[in-house]
């Protein structure tokens, strides 16, 4: 009895602190999200404002990390990882491993864990005994982890193990690189989500750094002498035609190197642009139309925001031409994000006059978030997920 009381009045005082004494109830962003609000409240959890707060009865001595925006709940997990100062993680990855192990920890009991790993192909052993056999509960294993412990994160392109040596045994957590689970949103959730992230990162506090002129120091074979400039590539995607990298040209006068672009090396010059555009200061205006589930909208966006915002998404620009007319270039940008095995995938009229004016519309299409099985398949997953 003495031992129920104290649970009731740990989780009361957890109430109180998450709550913060606000009025209302926040709702949440995604279908991941509203399962764990859901358990959370089961769990007798208020929660209604960003923060971090301590876990109480059910995980003693750890604490849940929480972020509304508005009245809306994006994230939730237990503190693992050190965090930047904004609060976020360098990689999805992490956020993903807090907000799974705390997604369990709040499920009602072992047989509801269970069939949620099994949804989920996701599996959580303790030397290499997988929990569902074993008679540790989750939240146990989660205090055996300190930010100290030893951790290791490797995998290949199906799967990902992460590992951590702790006092009590080695813990691994191993799961799909699926990039839905892993951001905790699905395919169409993330579809519908797609603008209003680009128009949010095309608000920073500063202007993008541009940088028209270059520090490059030459490798042996990297000058073309037909064409003057110097190619600074980076691997091609499956084919010799969808490029990465850059072409730079040396200027005499100022004893510099500088960004490639102008209409006699139209090819080259895009592979620049829908790659650097935030580096190389071009304003490029796209008319871009987002195709995705049933989703067709279409808004004017900058070619340099759009660059700026694939790199803070760990995104590899690649480039490869179509056509070319006298007036116009046709081709497609792949924004291809390993990590998670996912791309973007815009197709673009590029009038040759924008060379010129930047303030000139071109005319280009965006799939968002079309799945990679693996490389070899890619051309395969595109026109599934296209057509």
């Amino acid at each position: 009895m003495r031992n129920a009381i104290r649970m009731l009045l740990a989780v009361s005082l957890l109430t109180l602190s998450i709550s913060g004494g606000l009025s209302g109830q926040v709702k949440a962003e995604s279908e991941t999200m509203k399962r764990m609000l859901a358990d959370a409240r089961l769990k007798g959890f208020r929660i209604e404002r960003s923060g971090t707060h301590d876990l109480g009865a059910l995980c003693p001595g750890r604490q849940m990390r929480v972020e509304v925006t508005g009245s809306t709940l994006t994230e939730m997990g237990v503190s693992l990882f050190p965090e930047a100062a904004d609060g976020s993680h360098t990689s999805p990855i992490f956020g993903f491993i807090e907000r799974y192990l705390l997604a369990l920890m709040l499920k009602r009991d072992r047989t509801e864990q269970d069939r949620r790993l099994r949804a989920d192909s996701v599996t959580l052993k303790v030397n290499g005994r997988d929990m569902a056999g074993g008679r540790q509960s989750v939240a146990a294993i989660v205090r055996s982890i300190e930010r100290t412990t030893p951790f290791r994160l490797d995998g290949d392109d199906a799967r990902l193990r992460a590992q951590w040596q702790t006092a009590a045994g080695d813990v691994e957590l191993s799961f799909p690189r699926q990039y839905d689970l892993i951001l905790g949103r699905d395919k169409q959730e993330l579809a519908a989500t797609f603008r209003a992230e680009l128009e949010t990162f095309a608000v920073p506090h500063a202007p993008l750094p541009s940088r028209t002129s270059l520090s490059f120091t030459p490798l042996p074979g990297q000058y073309m002498p037909n064409l003057d400039v110097y190619a600074d590539l980076g691997p091609t995607l499956l084919v010799p035609g969808i490029k990465s990298g850059r072409y730079l040209q040396y200027q005499p006068q100022g004893k510099q190197f500088a960004w490639l672009f102008n209409e006699r090396m139209a090819e080259e010059s895009l592979l620049n642009l829908f790659g650097n555009a935030d580096e190389m200061g071009r304003k490029n205006r796209l008319q871009m139309t987002v195709k995705s589930y049933r989703l067709s909208e279409t808004f004017p966006f900058s070619l340099d925001r759009l660059c700026a915002c694939m790199k803070a998404w760990n995104c590899e620009a690649y480039m490869g031409a179509e056509t070319e007319t006298e007036t116009e270039m046709t081709g497609t940008a792949l924004y291809v994000n390993r990590e998670l095995m996912y791309l973007h995938l815009l197709h673009f009229k590029f009038p040759k006059e924008a060379f010129r004016n930047e303030n000139l519309p071109v005319s280009a299409t965006l799939y968002p978030y079309i799945p990679i099985h693996n490389v070899a398949s890619l051309f395969d997953d595109i026109k599934e997920y296209i057509e």
